[in-house]
């Protein structure tokens, strides 16, 4: 019993803690989960706010296809390597309408095409010039976010004007070519109603060489394809956490060929409008690292959980003890054959005990109890003693107590506010006694008694009336047996 009651102590808490702990831990992923959430919710966003400057590029240069040339007198140009490359001469662009209110802009491109583009005489030039005036445009979009790393516009007649000016100035010849054997260019093509989407790769991105998603759109003119215009959109940058997060969201690409990985956390398949995204985001999963996370973050919680769990062990330990000693105070105060009050258990339960207007001590005894271990066995006998308790127990009432001192005497203890009461409780329980007694001897058995009555006022001192209804148990055990003496 000591091995489960000592196991007790030490399980009970724990389950409590561990209880405790599962609340913290789910406690702490809600709030991964929360912060998952957001961190999705602001890439869509961003995504979508690039899509938004697509369609305003997409819009410019479609509907603004017949701009004013620029004049080279605002321009440096050179032809260096068979390529003509054309930037402004100064980085801060003034507006030309309310220059004196208005703040200068810092504008960073280049254009980048084929040699003849630097001779005002050649057909090409003019072409060239319509678009540059609308360069500044290509610089103001690129600086508006931080995940815009360039903003271009690629021409089918072989230039390109981008933003930054980092992007193209070391363009070659042959990367001028290859342009168009990218998949971006393929893709605007092949759905000119959508903003394309490819990456993200270090090799996808169009000119920069990051980690980038291309997003493109197709330029008409009078039904004539022009060319395309792209942004792109550095993932690291994109991806970059602003919440508390311990892990990296990542993009890629969809491949149904391809199960997810068990670090794949939270996968969502991006959905912005206007834009064909064939990509999920995930959180990468780090069991380490977010143990750590989790038990730096929540180190107070934990060691409250840990504290209360030493408290509910000390708790449950001074609980048992005090449960062990009522236990075996009960167990002392009892008769282990009947599980009845033995004269120790009496004697306690006597002490303060509030009487009524009567209280009497009664004493039965089996008549002729030894003929009966002797004709029947020690077995029959013990069987005897035990329904004699049971029978005695189930007719006494609330207020009265019964106790077996020792072999076959019980002693019993009985109040009411009239004398004739006791006398009826003591009737009633000889006689279910006796009725009854042949369930377990076939002629069945007879007690006899000695109950003493006193009123309350001349006390309750449980040895004189003990004595008194012992002597009166001795009458009617000699003058004829089975009866009661009062």
């Amino acid at each position: 019993m000591k091995k489960r009651e000592h196991a007790k102590i030490i399980l009970l808490p724990l389950a409590i803690a561990l209880m405790l702990l599962a609340s913290v831990a789910y406690s702490y992923l809600k709030v991964v989960n929360t912060d998952i959430d957001e961190e999705y919710t602001r890439i869509e966003r961003q995504l979508g706010h690039a899509v938004k400057m697509m369609v305003a590029l997409d819009y410019s240069f479609t509907n603004y296809f017949e701009s004013t040339p620029a004049s080279l007198l605002g321009f440096q140009h050179e032809v260096f390597d068979g390529l003509c490359k054309m930037w402004p001469k100064i980085s801060l662009a003034p507006t030309d309408i309310k220059s004196h209110a208005t703040f200068p802009i810092e504008v960073s491109y280049m254009m980048v095409g084929e040699a003849e583009l630097c001779d005002e005489s050649h057909p090409a030039y003019l072409r060239m010039t319509r678009k540059m005036s609308l360069a500044p445009i290509v610089s103001f979009l690129n600086d508006l976010d931080e995940y815009i790393v360039g903003v271009h516009y690629i021409a089918d007649g072989g230039y390109v004007i981008s933003s930054p000016d980092v992007m193209v100035k070391e363009l070659t010849k042959s990367n001028l070519v290859t342009l168009k054997l990218r998949p971006f260019w393929h893709l605007a093509l092949e759905q000119p109603d959508l903003v394309t989407v490819t990456g993200p790769s270090n090799q996808m991105g169009l000119l920069s060489k990051s980690n980038t998603f291309t997003l493109a759109a197709p330029i008409f003119h009078q039904k004539q394809f022009q060319g395309v215009v792209a942004i792109d959109v550095g993932v690291d940058k994109l991806t970059e956490k602003t919440t508390r997060l311990v892990g990296k969201i990542s993009v890629e690409k969809i491949d149904k060929d391809k199960p997810l990985a068990s670090y794949q956390y939270r996968p969502k398949v991006l959905n912005v409008g206007y834009a064909q995204f064939n990509h999920r985001v995930y959180y990468h999963w780090d069991w380490i690292a977010e143990a750590r996370h989790f038990f730096y973050d929540r180190q107070t919680s934990l060691y409250a959980v840990l504290l209360a769990y030493f408290m509910s062990v000390i708790g449950m330990f001074f609980l048992n003890i005090r449960v062990e000693k009522t236990y075996y105070a009960d167990l002392a105060a009892r008769d282990p054959m009947t599980g009845l009050l033995n004269r120790r258990g009496m004697e306690e339960f006597l002490q303060g005990k509030q009487h009524n207007q009567y209280l009497a001590i009664a004493v039965l005894d089996i008549d002729n109890f030894k003929s009966i271990n002797d004709s029947f066995g020690h077995d029959v006998g013990d069987q005897v003693i035990r329904y004699i308790g049971e029978q005695i127990e189930s007719h006494l009432r609330d207020t009265d107590a019964v106790a077996r001192f020792g072999g076959e005497e019980f002693v019993l203890y009985v109040t009411a506010s009239e004398e004739p009461i006791i006398e009826n409780v003591m009737y009633r329980v000889k006689d279910a006694i006796v009725q009854d007694s042949t369930r377990l001897i076939d002629q069945g058995f007879t007690v006899s008694g000695g109950v003493h009555i006193v009123r309350r006022e001349e006390g309750d001192d449980f040895n004189k009336l003990f004595k008194a209804a012992d002597e009166k148990l001795y009458v009617a055990k000699t003058s004829g047996k089975d009866k009661l003496v009062f």
